[in-house]
């Protein structure tokens, strides 16, 4: 916050540390009249009369033709200042994940073709929701995984359940419109935009959360050569 606004707090806080807080209904008057007294105290700086002042002239220069002149503006155009706002990041709540994959496929013969077909109606299928006479089902989720064979990869990060958000498909993969006898195109490129359903946590990078390796335990490799981790 800029300096005066934080002035005006520090006032506010100090009326209340001195026991003006509301507590009770009949307090409410009492607290209300020392804040006020607060603002003006804070009032009695040059800078920050310079300011109520310029704040005033701005607002009655907006009624005419509903301007939207701010006091920051009037004061940067008069003096060639700006209020400092003493930026600072605060945090306020968790974003989910986000993940975007593209699959290029190219299908060799009508099996390839009728597969390729299957999957994209997969995915179409299963991200919308499910209609019955009344209400809306919601769409399925998806349990997203990298794979070393038949495992999970153990270094690449791991997924929580995500839904399919957007999907879109280019049927022209190779920059131009070509298809085999039966209209299939000989090129498509298939976008999948998947979202986490819930953030993650600093607990879920405790070590075996997702299958990690213990710290305790050893790969024959580092075994053979006697290293640890």
């Amino acid at each position: 916050m800029d300096g005066l606004t934080a002035s005006v707090l520090g006032y506010v806080n100090k009326v209340t540390a001195d026991g003006a807080g509301i507590d009770s209904l009949d307090k409410i008057g009492t607290f209300i009249t020392q804040t006020l007294s607060a603002g003006v105290e804070v009032l009695s700086t040059k800078e920050a009369l310079d300011y109520f002042n310029r704040t005033i002239a701005a607002s009655a220069a907006n009624i005419p033709f509903g301007g939207n002149l701010t006091a920051s503006q009037l004061l940067a155009r008069q003096t060639g200042q700006v209020l400092n706002p003493n930026m600072e990041l605060l945090f306020e709540g968790v974003n989910l994940r986000s993940f975007k994959f593209s699959f290029k496929m190219t299908p060799r013969d009508e099996r390839e073709a009728e597969e390729v077909r299957r999957i994209i109606r997969f995915f179409k299928r299963n991200m919308v929701p499910q209609a019955t006479k009344y209400y809306l089902k919601t769409p399925r989720v998806f349990q997203l995984a990298y794979k070393q064979g038949p495992n999970d990869h153990p270094f690449l990060h791991k997924f929580k359940q995500c839904a399919l958000t957007d999907m879109s498909v280019n049927y022209t993969g190779e920059g131009t419109y070509a298809t085999y006898e039966k209209g299939v195109p000989v090129s498509m490129v298939m976008d999948l935009g998947f979202k986490e359903l819930e953030p993650i946590y600093s607990g879920d990078y405790e070590e075996n959360k997702f299958g990690l390796e213990d710290k305790n335990r050893k790969t024959e490799f580092e075994k053979s050569k006697g290293v640890g981790y």
